[in-house]
Formats: C-alpha cells, sequence, structure tokens
C-alpha cells in the first residue's frame, strides 16, 4: 500500500470508510496531528516578529518545534496501518500445533501497536501547548487558526490515548497506558486554557 500521506484527501477518506479496518483511528489521530501542527506552524509564521512571554519559546521556536512535530506525526499514520496489519498476521497464525507461539505472537503485536498512538498522544498534547501560546502571544488574526491547531490536536490527544488503553487491554497495569492518558489529560487541559483566552466569544460558541 501507498504511504497515506500521499493519497488525495478524497482517496484518503474513500480508505478510511472502506470495509478495510485500517487506516483506523489511531492512522486519523496522526493526521489530525500533523495537520494540527501545519496550522500552528502557519499561525506562527504570521506572528513572527511579535515577541512572547519571558518563559515562553520565541515564536520561531514554535514554527520550528511545530514543524518537527509535523514531519515526526504524519508517518504514524503509515506506522499504526502497518501495525495493525502486523496484528492481524498473528491473529491468523494457526493455533496448532503451536498455541503458545501464537498467543506469544498475538501479544507482541499488540504491545507494539500500541507504541505508534503513544507517540501520537504525546505529539498531539506538545502541539497543543505550542498552539495555545500562539493564541495569546501570536497575531490575533491568526488566533482562530491558533485555536483550532489547539482543539484538534487535543482530540487527537484524546484519540490516541484510547487506542493505547485498547491495545494493552490484555495488560492493564502496562505503564504506556498512564503515559497516554497523562498526555490525553493534559491536552485537554492546554486547549481549555486556549480556548477560554477568546472569553464571551467562544462560551457564545460552544457554550
Amino acid at each position: 500500500m501507498s504511504s497515506l500521506g500521499d493519497l488525495t484527501v478524497s482517496a484518503f477518506l474513500d480508505a478510511v470508510a472502506s470495509d478495510d479496518p485500517a487506516p483506523g483511528g489511531g492512522a486519523v489521530a496522526a493526521l489530525v496531528t500533523a495537520q494540527a501542527a501545519g496550522l500552528a506552524a502557519m499561525a506562527g509564521r504570521f506572528s513572527i516578529g511579535r515577541s512572547t512571554g519571558t518563559d515562553s519559546a520565541t515564536i520561531d521556536e514554535i514554527v520550528a518545534e511545530a514543524e518537527r512535530l509535523r514531519a515526526e506525526s504524519a508517518p504514524l499514520a503509515d506506522a499504526d496501518a502497518a501495525a495493525y496489519e502486523a496484528f492481524l498476521a498473528a491473529v491468523r497464525l494457526p493455533r496448532e500445533p503451536d498455541a503458545e507461539g501464537r498467543a506469544r505472537a498475538v501479544s507482541t503485536a499488540l504491545s507494539a501497536a500500541a507504541d505508534v498512538p503513544l507517540a501520537t498522544a504525546e505529539a498531539a498534547a506538545r502541539v497543543v501547548e505550542l498552539a495555545g501560546q500562539l493564541v495569546v502571544d501570536g497575531n490575533p488574526n491568526l488566533r482562530g487558526d491558533a485555536l483550532a491547531a489547539a482543539m484538534l490536536a487535543a482530540a487527537a490527544a484524546s484519540t490516541a490515548a484510547v487506542m493505547v488503553a485498547e491495545n494493552l487491554a490484555r495488560t492493564p497495569d502496562d505503564g504506556r497506558i498512564a503515559r497516554a492518558a497523562k498526555a490525553a489529560a493534559a491536552a485537554r487541559r492546554s486547549a481549555d486554557a486556549a480556548l477560554g483566552r477568546f472569553g464571551v466569544v467562544a462560551e457564545e460558541v460552544l457554550g
């Protein structure tokens, strides 16, 4: 299969809506994270030259990190689809004569599949932070785009955290579940804070 990032938007949407389970939620979350990072980078570019808080990154640094996160997140969509295919291959192994070997293969595939959405959740949480800073310190004309980046990335972080928990349902004590949940919670807090900076406008639109 060609890279999901090389598909047209229409073709990608068709792939998501098809009767093939991959690409699924994890791949979509990865691409939403990449898109949110792109929005943050764009809002940052229109904000270069503006000052930020003394404890905050410079606008140039925000743009550079947003671009890094965009570049890192997009390939996670393909990685997620590949991890799911590896899981399916393990599930399809014959139960006999090596049932234990098959069980180990399935467990290994599920564990590996959890790493991808975990990376997405943590990247998305950082995108929310960057976008939130642009809501405060960026170009006022791009505040809506910065807020959109924050809200989209927060949703992607929560989605990815769900995928981590699902993949590790057989091992509920795995620390990656807590890491993903922590990233998602931090993303939601940062997005709520960014939304709050819109004041009455946000209240009227979103309640």
